[in-house]
Parts: C-alpha cells; structure tokens; sequence
C-alpha cells in the first residue's frame, strides 16, 4: 500500500540516506540544476524540471579508470571498490533512460565496469509534477508518470509526498519510519495531478511507423540544411541520457613504466569519431553525422535494441546552440509539417 510522507519526514529520509551512501539529486546551480552529491538534505529542490546533464553520469562517469598499470601488471580494483550510491528525485524519462542503457551494457556481455555501478545505485524516483516546452515524454511513453524501475517513487501531491514501494530496498527504507498508509483520496490526487501534467506537455513526435520512414529518409534534403547549420559541437550527445558511445585512451607516466587506461564519453557528432587508419573517414559531412545521431535514436536503435533510444526529455532541443529541433526535423521527414 501507497504511504505519506510529510516534507520534513522526506528530509529526515533523505539525512538518513546520506549517513551511508552517496546520494545525488537535483540542485540549482545558477540559473539551471544539476545532479550533484548533496552536502546537506536542505538543499535538494525537487521544483525542478529537468537537469544540464541526466543523472546516467553517476553510473556512467564522464571518465573513468579501467585500471592502472606498471611493468606489465594490471591493477583493476576499480571494479572492487565499494559503491553505495543513491540517485534522489529523478525524473521518469531519466528512470527509462537508465533502463536503456542497461540493455545496452548487456547486450554483448555485460560491461563489468558499468553494472558495478548500475547494481550498487538505487534509484528514488519523482514523478513530475511540472513541464517545459522541450518535454516530450509522453510520446514515448517515458513520462510524466513512472510505473516500474525505481526503489522509491514519490509524488508531489502538494502538502504530502506520496511514496510507493519497488524493491526490497525501498521496503526497507521506509520500514519502521511511522508513515501513514494513502487513502483512495490521495491515490486520486495523484491521478489528477499525473492528468494535469500530461496536459502541460504539448511538444509531440508522431512515432507511427516512424523506424519505416526514418529508413527512406537517408537522402532527404534536410539532412544537407542540418549540416549547414550543426556546429558538430556534440552538445546533444553529451546531455543526452541514453547516448552511450566512449572513447578508450592510455595515459602513460613520466616514468615510462606505468600508467593507466581510462574511458571517456564520445560524440558520433565529432569529426574524428568515424576517422580510421591513414585519414579515411566515413562521416567527413556534418550533414551524415546528423542525420547518423538522429537515426541511431529513432531508427537503428530499434534494429539493435528492440526500441527507441530516445525519451523524449528535450535537452538535445534545450541545449543546442545551432537550435536544431529532432522533433521539427521528424516532422519534416514524416510529412506532419
């Protein structure tokens, strides 16, 4: 059954947690917010619509050790090191955005280094009780409303916090905190407040048969005014909550004898992404390296992974400096502009 929780019983929760774990959550940071490790439960704002960059990078660091080496011996505790991680308040297209990626990670064996982290993060998910212009979850189905992949689920019913159970782990959360059940009243309040929000999202991508058109698309004319306009900065891959791509590098000491190796985050939008041996390159046009973001997220992911990798969360639209919209361009391409 459903439970209450005040606000001050949240931020006792939330102390709690931090006695233990890590815990990110949103927090403002100027004018935007970010998911950061939180000093203090006071100063998490769960107001928030969205994030700068999506909570995967507490699974997903930016950059990362593989391992250290030395003379020919490797050293890979980083795959040992103890990981008590809590991601606090994310939104229901970041949940989803985590479940895609776990399919990812798995899908040629798993990646050692991300399910290390994946497994030891628990997810206290919020869902949304606010939207911005950029939102378009609901045409994936990935919002604003979460109904499986998290430990905790709150939602804002103005006064109170509703709290609903998903893993043992939130079971034993809560357990012994003296919250009182939800009556059929608030589980109402929810639906309407869950009504409202959906009604704040209007952005649309029309995903009918979209994986079919996206194929027949390969030499449509937009792909050449994109290419005019995209600045290959890689912004979009890099807010992206679902984009996976990585770059591995060997970083050697001034003694020549040891070093590390280590992974980075990459963008297919970058000019030496697709460059191989002796300078040959199979995407030189920034007009194919558009036109690859795009359809990897709405076409050959499909193909790859049984399903869209995109959740409709707007950043890619948000922060692109050039303006480009993947929304405007789907339009364009299905023939709903």
């Amino acid at each position: 059954m459903p439970l209450l929780m005040t606000s001050d019983e949240l931020t006792a929760l939330l102390r709690d947690l931090m006695k233990t774990q890590t815990v990110y959550g949103p927090v403002r940071h100027g004018r935007d917010y970010v998911f950061a490790p939180l000093e203090r439960p006071e100063s998490v704002d769960l107001t928030y619509v969205t994030t700068v960059l999506p909570p995967k990078k507490v699974v997903r660091s930016p950059k990362e050790t593989l391992f250290t080496f030395s003379k020919g011996e490797m050293d890979d505790s980083t795959l040992r090191q103890d990981v008590r991680n809590v991601i606090f308040g994310a939104h229901p297209c970041d949940v989803n955005a985590l479940r895609i990626l776990d399919s990812v990670f798995a899908n040629a064996g798993e990646d050692p280094y991300y399910f290390h982290k994946r497994r030891n993060t628990r997810v206290v998910a919020l869902n949304c009780s606010k939207a911005n212009e950029h939102c378009f979850c609901t045409s994936f189905g990935s919002g604003p409303e979460l109904n499986f992949g998290y430990d905790l689920l709150l939602s804002d019913l103005g006064e109170t916090f509703l709290v609903e159970v998903g893993s043992d782990w939130g079971a034993a959360v809560v357990e012994g905190r003296r919250l009182r059940e939800a009556a059929p009243r608030d589980l109402e309040l929810k639906r309407l407040r869950m009504d409202a929000t959906r009604r704040m999202i209007t952005r649309r991508m029309n995903t009918s048969n979209l994986q079919r058109l996206m194929d027949g698309s390969l030499y449509h004319g937009v792909w050449t005014r994109l290419g005019s306009e995209c600045l290959s900065c890689g912004v979009c891959n890099m807010v992206c909550p679902t984009c996976f791509c990585f770059n591995v590098k060997d970083q050697l000491n001034m003694d020549l004898e040891s070093g590390l190796r280590y992974r980075e985050w990459d963008s297919c939008q970058l000019y030496d992404y697709a460059e191989v041996t002796l300078g040959g390159n199979f995407r030189r046009q920034r007009s194919s390296r558009v036109r690859q973001f795009i359809n990897h997220k709405l076409n050959y992911w499909v193909t790859q992974y049984g399903g869209y990798g995109c959740v409709g969360c707007g950043r890619c639209i948000s922060q692109c400096i050039a303006g480009i919209d993947i929304t405007r361009v789907v339009a364009e391409i299905t023939g709903a502009t």
